[in-house]
C-alpha cells in the first residue's frame, strides 16, 4: 500500500504503521488541501524579479498563469510590488493584457493568478530572425493606445 501512496515509512505522509495491527490511513486523500487548488503544470518563464509557472486551477477547470515574486525577494517590499501590479492590471480592459483572476499566497509565496495565454515568448518568436518589415510595422498599432508612441497631434494636444 505504501507504495501505491508513494509513502515513505520514515517520514509517513498517508499511511501509519501500527505495530501488531497493521496499517491506518492518516490523510484524506481525496480531498485535496485548500492550499492546492492550483496544480503546478510546468514553468513558463523567470525574470528579475518573478517567475511564472502554468498551472491547472482544479476548481474552475482551466488552465492559468502563476507569477510568483522569486523566493530571494518574497518580502514586504516584493509582495507590494506584486500587488501594485495586479492592482493596475486588473484596472485595464484589453485583449492584449492578461485578466487577473486574483492575488495571493500559496505555500508561504505570494502570486496572482492570471489568465493564462499560450503563444510564443518574444525570444521565440525572434529565434528565427527579425520579424519582416511589414509584420513589425503591424505589432505597435496592436498595443493599447497608452504604449504606443504619441503621434504629433496627441503629443501636442495632450491627448
Amino acid at each position: 500500500m505504501r507504495k501505491a501512496f508513494r509513502d515513505d515509512p520514515r517520514n509517513p505522509r498517508f499511511i501509519q504503521t501500527i505495530p501488531r495491527k497493521g496499517y491506518r490511513l492518516i490523510a484524506d486523500v481525496a480531498k485535496p488541501e485548500p492550499e492546492s487548488r492550483y496544480r503546478k503544470l510546468g514553468t513558463l518563464g523567470q525574470g528579475a524579479m518573478g517567475e511564472v509557472f502554468l498551472a491547472e486551477d482544479r476548481l474552475l477547470k482551466r488552465k492559468v498563469a502563476l507569477k510568483f515574486v522569486l523566493e530571494e525577494a518574497d518580502d514586504e517590499s516584493g509582495r507590494r510590488r506584486l500587488e501594485r501590479e495586479a492592482l493596475a492590471a486588473a484596472e485595464l480592459d484589453h485583449p492584449f493584457i492578461c485578466k487577473i483572476y486574483e492575488t495571493g499566497e500559496l505555500k508561504g509565496r505570494t502570486f496572482i493568478a492570471m489568465e493564462y495565454v499560450p503563444g510564443q515568448t518574444l525570444k521565440e518568436r525572434l529565434s528565427g530572425g527579425p520579424l519582416p518589415p511589414a509584420e513589425a510595422i503591424r505589432v505597435p498599432s496592436k498595443w493599447p493606445k497608452p504604449w504606443r508612441s504619441p503621434t504629433p497631434t496627441e503629443s501636442c494636444t495632450g491627448i
